[in-house]
C-alpha cells in the first residue's frame, strides 16, 4: 500500500513536467471577407514552418504549434490580400477579415490571319495591382 502511495507521488510530478514541456500555444479566430461572410478554406500558417490549418465551413480556425511567442502567422486565401500577424501570447484568439484583390477589367480585341482569312474576337483581360 504504502509503495503504490509513493510511486503515485513520484510520478504525478513526472507526469506534470513532461506536459508542461510539450505545452503548446494555441491560436483561434474567425477568418471573414470584408462582408462578414466565412472564408471556407482559408490558410491559416505559421510563417517560416509548415505548421498550419485551414478555416472550417464557419471561417473558424484553431492552430496549435509548439512555437513560443512571439512568432508571426499568415492569412491568406485565393483572390484575397494576405495579412501577416504577431502572436505575442499564448493561447490567442484573432479575428481577421480579408479584403479582395484589386482588378482592372478592360476590354480588347484581337484579329487572328490564317491561310489569309482573317477571323476577330474579343475578350476581357483582367490586371492585378498590388
Amino acid at each position: 500500500m504504502l509503495r503504490k502511495q509513493l510511486r503515485a507521488i513520484f510520478l504525478l510530478p513526472a507526469l506534470l513536467f513532461c506536459f508542461a514541456i510539450n505545452a503548446q500555444t494555441i491560436v483561434t479566430g474567425k477568418i471573414t471577407d470584408s462582408k462578414g461572410e466565412p472564408l471556407v478554406g482559408a490558410s491559416v500558417v505559421v510563417v517560416g514552418t509548415s505548421v498550419g490549418v485551414s478555416a472550417d465551413l464557419d471561417g473558424m480556425y484553431r492552430l496549435e504549434t509548439s512555437s513560443k511567442p512571439p512568432f508571426k502567422v499568415e492569412i491568406s486565401f485565393i483572390g484575397y490580400n494576405s495579412k501577416v500577424l504577431d502572436v505575442t501570447t499564448g493561447n490567442a484568439k484573432i479575428d481577421v477579415v480579408l479584403e479582395k484583390h484589386q482588378y482592372i477589367r478592360r476590354n480588347c480585341s484581337f484579329s487572328i490571319k490564317k491561310s489569309g482569312k482573317s477571323t476577330g474576337g474579343s475578350c476581357i483581360c483582367f490586371c492585378h495591382f498590388s
